[in-house]
């Protein structure tokens, strides 16, 4: 390491700290400024929308579109229109019949532009203009505001119906509005900031670059000079290091620096097998780790942008990492994929062994086919290569998000607590098979069910109803539908998190003997809109 480097750090460090904070204001000012604005002229949008729609009469509308003939009341809607569109910034202000292919328009409020002229005039639907006629002409219409730029101004479009004697929308009440430009007035802004930034900034980074170069970079630059002649010193019984003598944590730092020095020394001989023996095994163990955390899917890892469910699971090791496994996956636009399963052992064996099974299932799934199909064809590719003679017990389903069908196949896993909505959670014994890997060739069942909206599924491996307590009793069944139960009320986060407790106080002190894995699945179903 060349020397002056750590001062190079903190130079850089502080330069990429200026860096970062002007970013961040300069986006924090920008971006809620223009936030701000945004909202407010959406308000104004949408109480002018109101306003014409209370005010104007939809049982009027009908007579305007077939005759074309206008009254006082058209005048006086006109001059409503007229009046309310000079105060602000609107551009247009106008009144039409959506139809299936176009527009019919009754009043027209524009800058250099007629009602008289427009009234009964037609024209086809702008682009996206239908999905817009269909998500504002109706009883409950959605409240968006469109941006689109014209002439190179910012035009804020909003569109709310007007409803008949009878509740019914008739027509629609269209603003544009003009929104002003904001960028100026925040650049401006932001250069006054960072210029302030920058300038206070240098004053105060030079005061503290001497005060700290003084105070711990030269210290440091000590303990690293003494560090390196330790090193190179180590067969050498005789120890000599410069003293410092700042009165702080750094002195506390050389004396304990000292006393490493000492203690190194001492012992680096007598345990350079045992350290040797013991980075072999943390170095496995933690290459196992980082596969059973990286291929079980997180609290992050729910699929935000599916709609139709929700769920949660975890998975606590007996070991330093386990053999028990989750998974869940869409395969298509409509069909999710969950699955929980148990390897035939603990330890970093099973969780390789796990991993591999996990992949296996999910590439496999990916392919298409039945339940039964992609754990039979999973079940021969481990069989192959399976020397060590191990098995994973495996729960797969693939759900329909839409009509909540749902195909099972179950190798030889724990049976699932179900609970159907507005009832209880039972365990159902349904078709079940043999573990994957354990017979060559074996030929797996699966079974349907129905989900309506509101059923749930817990699925679990054999660490929770077989967790037993000092004096040898198990968790059992019993306990875990009551525990479900009991909180079946409960989101699946909860849920799980509540069963994992019960089986931990359960236990009391008693070592956890096996991996511990639950998973919690509500189905909602596919909602229209």
């Amino acid at each position: 390491m060349k020397k002056g480097s750590l001062r190079k750090k903190i130079i850089l460090g502080f330069f990429l700290f200026e860096a970062l904070l002007i970013v961040f204001v300069s986006f924090m000012v920008g971006y809620n400024y223009y936030k701000y604005r945004m909202d407010e002229y959406e308000e104004i949008v949408y109480r002018y929308l109101k306003s014409a729609s209370e005010f104007i009469d939809g049982d009027s509308i009908k007579g305007y579109m077939e005759t074309g003939k206008t009254d006082n009341y058209y005048d006086e809607v006109l001059t409503y229109l007229d009046s309310s569109r000079k105060v602000t910034e609107i551009v247009t202000f106008c009144v039409f019949v959506p139809l299936e292919d176009e527009v019919v328009y009754i009043w027209m409020s524009s800058e250099g532009e007629s009602s008289y002229k427009w009234l009964g005039k037609t024209e086809e639907y702008m682009e996206n203009g239908k999905e817009t006629r269909d998500q504002t002409f109706r009883k409950n219409p959605t409240e968006k505001v469109s941006k689109y730029d014209y002439e190179g101004d910012t035009i804020l479009a909003g569109f709310y119906p007007i409803f008949d004697s009878t509740g019914e929308p008739v027509a629609l009440v269209d603003v544009d509005l003009s929104f002003p430009d904001t960028m100026r007035t925040i650049i401006i802004f932001i250069i006054m900031i960072v210029v302030g930034i920058i300038v206070i900034s240098i004053i105060i980074g030079r005061l503290l670059y001497k005060y700290f170069d003084h105070i711990l970079i030269k210290p440091i630059d000590t303990l690293n000079r003494e560090a390196r002649l330790m090193v190179e010193n180590l067969d050498n019984d005789e120890i000599k290091m410069t003293k410092i003598s700042s009165g702080d944590e750094l002195e506390e730092l050389y004396e304990s620096f000292y006393q490493m020095n000492v203690d190194v020394r001492r012992y680096i001989k007598e345990n350079i097998a045992i350290a040797a023996e013991k980075e072999r095994i943390g170095a496995d163990l933690q290459l196992a780790s980082k596969i059973q955390r990286g291929i079980l899917p997180g609290e992050n890892d729910v699929l935000q942008d599916v709609q139709g469910f929700s769920l949660y699971a975890s998975m606590t090791p007996a070991k330093e990492v386990g053999g028990d496994f989750y998974d869940f996956y869409m395969i298509d636009d409509k069909r999710l994929v969950i699955e929980i399963a148990d390897v035939s052992d603990k330890g970093a064996a099973a969780a390789l062994f796990m991993a591999i099974a996990k992949t296996l299932i999910k590439s496999r799934a990916g392919m298409g086919g039945s339940s039964t199909e992609i754990l039979e064809y999973v079940d021969k590719m481990i069989v192959e290569k399976n020397s060590e003679g191990m098995f994973v017990t495996v729960w797969f389903a693939i759900i329909d998000l839409e009509t909540g069908k749902v195909d099972v196949c179950n190798a030889g896993h724990d049976y699932p607590a179900i609970m159907k909505k507005g009832q209880d959670y039972v365990i159902e014994k349904t078709v079940h098979g043999c573990p994957i890997g354990f017979i060559p060739g074996a030929k797996q069942k699966s079974y349907e069910m129905t989900l309506e909206p509101g059923d749930r599924i817990f699925l679990y491996t054999d660490g929770v109803n077989e967790s037993k307590r000092p004096d040898g009793e198990r968790f059992g069944f019993e306990r875990l539908l009551n525990e479900l139960n009991l909180h079946k009320e409960m989101s699946d986060k909860d849920l799980v998190k509540t069963v994992t407790a019960a089986v931990y106080e359960f236990a009391g002190e008693e070592p956890q003997f096996d991996d511990m894995t639950a998973l919690s699945f509500t189905f909602e179903g596919r909602k229209e809109g």
